[in-house]
């Protein structure tokens, strides 16, 4: 599971999201988690903010923009008739492939572009 995926699932959850938490989801590593928050900033998808309560830690707010792709995929899982957990065990078998198979490898491949880029 990547980075992005952590924040998508802690959005979903309605959980607050820290620094520290993806610092300890990439196994304690702030430079690489720093770097990887801040592309996601870049491309409007997280926005970082001092915790009002505590202003040693900093709170991971979901954009918009990343909310609405979120609520587009689950969307589209739904429609396709598979679960959020299927993307993690589903593969797609080479020939033969049927046009719902299509498009859920189309949209599979569109997401991890999303997560690489930010691209829309």
């Amino acid at each position: 599971m990547d980075i992005l995926r952590f924040i998508a699932e802690c959005h979903l959850q309605k959980r607050d999201i820290f620094v520290q938490d993806i610092v300890a989801f990439t196994g304690g590593y702030y430079i690489s988690a720093s770097k990887k928050l801040g592309l996601f900033e870049e491309r409007g998808l997280v926005t970082r903010e001092k915790d009002t309560v505590d202003g040693r830690r900093t709170r991971i707010v979901v954009s918009e923009k990343l909310s609405k792709l979120i609520a587009q995929y689950l969307d589209t899982l739904q429609r396709l008739g598979h679960s959020y957990t299927e993307l993690e065990h589903r593969s797609i078998a080479d020939g033969g492939k049927s046009a719902e198979e299509t498009e859920f490898a189309e949209i599979a491949r569109h997401f991890s572009r999303v997560r690489a880029t930010g691209d829309v």
